[in-house]
C-alpha cells in the first residue's frame, strides 16, 4: 500500500464521493477569496487510491451506495455554512 498524501479540493460533489467510498475527511478549511467563502475539502489518501477515484468520477463510471453518498453530501454541505 502506498502512502498517504494530503489532498484538497472544493468540489463537494467529489469530495462526497471520497467519504461515501470509507474515506475520512481530515478538515474542512475556509478559503477567502475577497468577500467570497470557499470551503476546502481535505483528506489523507494513498495516491493510487485518489487516481482510481477521479478516473471513475470523471468517466461516470463511480459505484456507490446512494444513500452513503446523500449523507455525505448532507455532511459535507453543513461544514460550508459553519
Amino acid at each position: 500500500m502506498s502512502e498517504s498524501k494530503e489532498f484538497k479540493t472544493s468540489d463537494i460533489y467529489f469530495a462526497g464521493l471520497i467519504v461515501a467510498k470509507g474515506n475520512k475527511l481530515v478538515r474542512a478549511d475556509k478559503d477567502q477569496d475577497g468577500r467570497k467563502s470557499k470551503t476546502v475539502f481535505v483528506f489523507s489518501l494513498p495516491e493510487e487510491d485518489l487516481m482510481t477515484m477521479k478516473s471513475e468520477f470523471f468517466s461516470g463510471q463511480a459505484n456507490v451506495n446512494a444513500t452513503q453518498y446523500m449523507y455525505a453530501l448532507k455532511s459535507l454541505k453543513s461544514l460550508c455554512f459553519v
